[in-house]
């Protein structure tokens, strides 16, 4: 993952192609970069729940009568 490869526009592929080869970089990239903003607007809500190198598993508690709009532009969607 990298800034870089966030900055460029998500795929236009459906299905699972936005995850594979070269598009795999860009949609994780972007996905990555879009929860660090969520996170940092909402951090009581959102917050990491395990961490390594290679993958990153987040935690959200949202109110049921009350639910986040995650089409919001943070930048990277």
């Amino acid at each position: 993952m990298s800034e870089e490869q966030a900055q460029q526009p998500l795929p236009e592929n459906s299905g699972l192609s936005a995850y594979s080869g070269v598009n795999r970089s860009v949609t994780m990239s972007r996905m990555y970069y879009w929860a660090q903003k969520f996170m940092e607007l909402y951090p009581n809500e959102m917050k990491v729940y395990y961490e390594n190198d290679r993958f990153v598993c987040y935690y959200l508690e949202q109110n049921v009568y009350r639910l986040y709009n995650f089409a919001i532009d943070y930048g990277y969607n």
